[in-house]
């Protein structure tokens, strides 16, 4: 992707829970660079469960930037801050809830190989005051470890590792942790589509066993603007 375009993604997970019921979530991701290094992302979403109906979840703003890029290893940093737009009082538990304060956060991705690829990222949210529930919830981070392969031009599968944390809030109360075993697949479907699926089962946790036993998510995205350009440079 270059200056001057933007890609949209446009995402959905969901949770059978073993009380009964389910979770949903869906998400819109909006990448855009202002350099052939450094961009902006802005993260929305939206939660729904036969239990309490349609919410908003908080959003995360974030600076990129690229630190490495060669044909065997890319590294992408990232900085910034979630946004208090989630409801309070909903019945979270496949993804942790609504904070009501702007948190700090903070990634990094890791792509390493050619064929073969081993792929990491590491995801951070670490609330620094109460929010408007006179609360502060406590830090939750990621970690992605994944191992793929190029089966073609178009097709990336993938199998990996998930392990997720939080820690307890100012009451004492809400950490978990959370070790699930994923697997996907990201298919090119043209120059500007692509498609994604993934499924989580979690493995290990305290508390156990978890809420959900399993959880499916599929996501299509595309790449908006620069055609002008590339028309120009076909020569048409």
């Amino acid at each position: 992707m270059k200056p001057g375009q933007a890609t949209v993604e446009v995402s959905s997970l969901a949770a059978p829970l073993r009380s009964g019921g389910y979770e949903a979530f869906g998400a819109a991701l909006v990448s855009v660079p202002w350099s052939a290094t450094t961009g902006a992302r802005l993260r929305v979403g939206m939660q729904a469960g036969d239990h309490g109906g349609f919410a908003l979840r908080d959003s995360n703003l974030q600076v990129s930037h690229l630190l490495v890029n060669r044909p065997d290893l890319l590294l992408r940093g990232r900085l910034g801050a979630s946004l208090p737009l989630g409801t309070l009082g909903n019945a979270l538990t496949v993804a942790p809830g609504a904070t009501r304060s702007v948190d700090p956060t903070a990634g990094l991705d890791v792509v390493t190989g050619g064929t073969w690829l081993g792929v990491f990222g590491l995801e951070g949210r670490v609330p620094v005051y109460e929010g408007s529930d006179d609360v502060r919830q406590g830090a939750f981070g990621r970690l992605d470890v994944r191992g793929a392969r190029r089966v073609s031009d178009r097709a990336v599968p993938w199998v990996g590792l998930s392990t997720s944390a939080q820690a307890n809030d100012s009451l004492g109360s809400g950490d978990f942790v959370e070790l699930a075993a994923t697997a996907g697949a990201i298919v090119n479907l043209a120059e500007r589509w692509g498609l994604s699926a993934q499924v989580r089962v979690p493995v290990a946790g305290a508390p156990w066993p978890t809420p959900y036993a399993f959880a499916g998510g599929i996501g299509v995205s595309r790449v908006l603007g620069g055609e002008k350009e590339e028309e120009h440079g076909d020569g048409h």
